[in-house]
């Protein structure tokens, strides 16, 4: 359905990949050459109806925790406890998961090695980094996070109903991805015992098989390179325990346990830190907030529109019209955490334009081969609605160091005119509150690896070098769905139309038995 032509020999393609944009962002700007440990979770969930996949225990819980984790680290660092740790905290939010691991497939590949064709130097671009034409990529930001320098992967999944231990506390579960892991299994279960209050980590019955990995986001990066160490941290042993699972019944806020979710972020957030470098024994020095974790649960579950959450949207809406001359409103889309398709419409792949002196003059989607005018020309991705949020949020917790913010104050981006104090040329960007901060957050292109973008919007070519145990996963174009609402004429019209009813019958049926009757006498029947 992607290659579908028209009568004319012209691409018509009649279904959209699924995808979007996912999400990551490191503990302050990236230190390029420096190793990092990263803590994941997938962003969507599916249903059999997709407006009813709100996955709360799912995925809403899993992205409050790593959200909460930030808000800590975020603190902690405005007190400098996290200066000087050897290695660089990361979070990433991967869309299109439940879909065969699209984003965190294109993500791990995309660190393990990325070529791009037609390169945008930095300093040419309004953000100041260095973007792609060729793919279009309006960061290569992600370039200074190569696979071989993150040192371990956590991952976090349905960890909003858990169970109660023998102790009273919240029972968590972790498991590794094979020998390699043993070590990082054993900091995730100590991290817990001696930081988190209230929760009791255990490994999971089948730790130290590789082949039962929970499905997350780790399994793409355990792919993509051999030796990795990763795990999962999970509210199952060895199987789900929620009945909602993936039905439209994982609704809600009221079905979680907001303090199993608090805990999670607890132990994220202390087990980046020691993962790092940190006092592993005295911990962070500051823990998981559980006001913030409810906040978070009831802006993701019910509410996309929470004063919380809009607070984010609006200084996002700003930045967007002001770097890139876009017009967006995110409203409330429900909280259906469904992926969608990625083209047209909320889910933009990104695009290249530029501006002549009456609107745009030239407009590409996917790739684009020609010469980049710093004056006219712009690239950017158009996030929907929960890529938005939680990009804002990781962007203004990430940037709570005083040496990643200058002091200066911002209504949008353009008013940051400054590099990150940093280091680095990127400018800074506006966050919410009107602070200008360093860039931490980023979004990155969720699309199948086994296909690429051309230049026209909405049109994908397949290509080798995807994984052959995935397939590709596509939606049909649907047709405008509508409904034709007729007045109600009274009952003298319902009258006339069943007693024009009747005599249409009852005539019909006098010619049929005539007809018979003259057939027969005929003798043709």
């Amino acid at each position: 359905c992607l290659a579908w032509e028209d009568v004319d020999g012209r691409r018509d393609p009649q279904c959209l990949p699924l995808g979007g944009q996912s999400v990551w962002g490191t503990l302050g700007p990236r230190d390029a050459g420096r190793p990092a440990v990263l803590a994941v979770a997938g962003m969507d969930s599916a249903a059999f109806f997709h407006d009813r996949a709100d996955g709360a225990n799912d995925a809403a819980a899993s992205v409050a925790a790593l959200l909460s984790a930030a808000e800590a680290l975020g603190r902690a660092s405005e007190k400098g406890a996290l200066d000087g740790l050897a290695a660089q905290p990361a979070l990433a939010l991967f869309q299109a998961e439940e879909w065969g691991y699209v984003g965190s497939r294109r993500f791990a590949r995309d660190l393990a090695g990325f070529a791009c064709a037609n390169e945008v130097a930095a300093g040419a671009t309004r953000t100041g980094e260095a973007a792609c034409l060729d793919p279009l990529y309006p960061s290569l930001a992600f370039r200074d996070l190569a696979l071989d320098q993150i040192q371990a992967v956590v991952a976090v999944d349905q960890v909003g109903i858990a169970s109660q231990g023998s102790d009273g506390n919240v029972q968590l579960y972790v498991t590794g991805n094979g020998e390699e892991s043993m070590s990082l299994v054993t900091t995730l279960i100590s991290t817990a015992a001696d930081n988190v209050d209230g929760l009791t980590v255990t490994e999971a019955s089948a730790a130290y098989s590789e082949d039962f990995l929970p499905p997350t986001p780790a399994t793409s990066f355990v792919k993509a390179k051999a030796g990795l160490s990763a795990a999962v941290i999970s509210g199952y042993d060895t199987a789900y325990v929620d009945p909602a699972y993936h039905t439209p019944y994982d609704t809600g806020a009221g079905r979680l346990d907001a303090a199993a979710v608090t805990a999670a972020a607890d132990l994220i957030a202390q087990s980046l830190y020691a993962l790092a470098g940190g006092d592993a024994t005295n911990g962070l020095g500051t823990s998981a907030d559980p006001a913030v974790t409810a906040e978070l649960l009831d802006c993701l579950t019910q509410n996309g529109t929470c004063a919380l959450a809009r607070g984010y949207l609006d200084q996002e809406e700003a930045n967007l019209a002001a770097e890139a001359g876009l017009a967006v409103r995110f409203d409330s889309p429900g909280p259906s955490k469904y992926a969608g398709v990625l083209g047209p419409g909320p889910n933009r792949q990104p695009t290249f334009t530029r501006m002549g002196p009456d609107g745009v003059a030239l407009f590409s989607a996917g790739r684009f081969g020609g010469a980049w005018d710093a004056g006219t020309d712009t690239v950017s991705a158009v996030p929907g609605h929960w890529e938005a949020f939680t990009r804002a949020y990781l962007a203004d917790q990430l940037t709570r160091a005083p040496s990643a913010r200058s002091g200066a104050a911002c209504a949008t981006s353009a008013d940051c005119a400054a590099a990150c104090p940093a280091g680095g040329d990127a400018k800074e960007e506006c966050v919410a509150g009107g602070a200008c901060a360093c860039r931490a957050a980023r979004l990155h292109l969720a699309l199948d690896v086994g296909l690429e973008a051309t230049e026209a919007l909405g049109v994908f070519d397949v290509v080798e070098g995807g994984d052959e145990d995935s397939p590709i996963v596509t939606e049909p174009n649907w047709k405008h769905i509508g409904v034709e609402v007729y007045l109600f004429a009274g009952d003298y019209v319902c009258y006339l139309a069943l007693a024009l009813g009747v005599f249409v019958t009852a005539a019909s049926t006098f010619v049929i038995l005539y007809l018979k009757a003259k057939l027969r006498k005929e003798k043709l029947l």
